[in-house]
């Protein structure tokens, strides 16, 4: 009898389901799950006062396109505002520690009131 419920909870232990994250707790869906997440109180909303200030380049594009097919949104390209702008960079080795075949595809995000800076190892 005791072997049923011990086997049941045992099967839960070995689950290959990882834990939740801090990121899922605070009720957000990230994929890929970063490497690193340092979390800060308070959130961040955006609306259609943020912009895009980027090189001209398909990321920007791309980035624009799933805001509006994804969120509702309509953001415009930045016209040299400092408040409300998503800042999309390419600068060689940004995020290090990243395996070789996906290094190219790493990038850091950091999110602050007013501010969303995007910094990726490379174009991909």
């Amino acid at each position: 009898m005791l072997f049923f419920p011990l086997a049941f909870l045992l099967s839960f232990a070995a689950s290959p389901e990882p834990p939740p994250t801090d990121l899922f707790l605070r009720g957000h869906a990230v994929i890929p799950t970063p490497q690193k997440v340092t979390l800060a109180p308070g959130d961040v909303h955006l609306d259609e006062s943020w912009t895009i200030d980027s090189p001209p380049g398909a990321a920007a594009r791309a980035l624009a396109a799933d805001f509006r097919e994804f969120q509702s949104l309509d953001l415009k390209p930045s016209s040299g505002a400092t408040r409300n702008t998503i800042l999309l960079r390419v600068r060689d080795g940004a995020v290090g520690g990243a395996p070789a075949e996906t290094r190219a595809q790493a990038y850091r995000l950091q999110i602050a009131p007013g501010r969303i800076e995007i910094t990726g190892n490379g174009d991909a």
